[in-house]
């Protein structure tokens, strides 16, 4: 809330959620697709692709199978050395390569302007959804609720689980130190955006 009242215009261009619409049929919900259907993609599908040559690991299950079953094994202590060298060796040049992503991308773009604006979309959207799940306390991205548009670069959470609890707000308190509770963050936020609003509202109708 700080970030997107200090610097509105950045935020107006860049930091925005791409959510999709959905519908709700009984106990079940639907999300439309783009007006391009296979320009959708789960990002579980994107690396099933990307797997899909290598003789060892043929689908993203067997690959995630084999290292959480390496690092849940009761035998070895399971230490932040142990991670990196589990994460170094998934994204060696035998299995994973920390390009992939990259590569798959260029399959499908031949012109390299569209190349790089897509790539700085990806990376935008993914950025700010790591963010929000940091700062919010949301529920972990899986490769199944990920998705990606890939006519806009657009990068999505559809399985996300918001829930605003007190620890939520610790952050926007140190920028109002003499405020306690969120609601009154809040409602301080909003009237300090009515106001910039009613002062833009009069600017335009004196440019009138």
């Amino acid at each position: 809330l700080y970030f997107n009242y200090c610097f509105q215009e950045t935020s107006r261009r860049f930091l925005q959620l791409s959510v999709p619409h959905f519908t709700c049929l009984g106990g079940v919900s639907l999300y439309e697709c783009p007006s391009k259907p296979n320009s959708l993609f789960q990002f579980h599908g994107i690396l099933n692709s990307i797997l899909k040559n290598k003789p060892d690991f043929p689908s993203p299950n067997a690959l995630i199978k084999k290292y959480y079953d390496y690092v849940a094994n009761e035998l070895i202590p399971t230490t932040d050395e142990l991670l990196l060298d589990v994460y170094r060796e998934i994204t060696s040049e035998n299995i994973l390569p920390v390009e992939s992503l990259s590569q798959w991308v260029a399959l499908r773009y031949d012109d390299a302007t569209q190349y790089y604006t897509l790539r700085k979309q990806i990376a935008i959207h993914m950025s700010l959804l790591s963010l929000c799940e940091y700062i919010f306390h949301l529920s972990p991205a899986t490769l199944d609720g990920l998705c990606l548009n890939l006519g806009t670069g657009q990068t999505m959470n559809v399985d996300c689980l918001f829930g605003l609890r007190p620890e939520t707000c610790k952050f926007i308190i140190q920028f109002y130190p003499e405020q306690k509770t969120c609601s009154v963050i809040f409602k301080k936020f909003l009237s300090k955006k009515k106001s910039v609003q009613a002062e833009r509202a009069d600017a335009r109708a004196r440019r009138i």
